[in-house]
């Protein structure tokens, strides 16, 4: 599971946090039926979605500007 969190502004992290993200990224990926390894293919296919929505998001934010 992902989790994301946006920090409030001017908001700095704590040295317990940042610990914390710092041994995550020296964790092995581990990949599942859940999540799995991407091929070329899938990421071409992630890669067009993203632009797509991003195109969207962005139509949509100029529109009500």
């Amino acid at each position: 599971m992902i989790v994301s969190y946006t920090l409030p502004e001017k908001r700095e992290l704590t040295p317990e946090q940042i610990q914390e993200i710092e041994e995550a990224c020296r964790r092995p990926i581990i990949y599942d039926d859940d999540c799995p390894d991407m091929t070329p293919e899938t990421e071409i296919q992630w890669k067009k979605a993203v632009a797509e929505r991003n195109a969207r998001l962005a139509a949509k934010k100029q529109a009500g500007a």
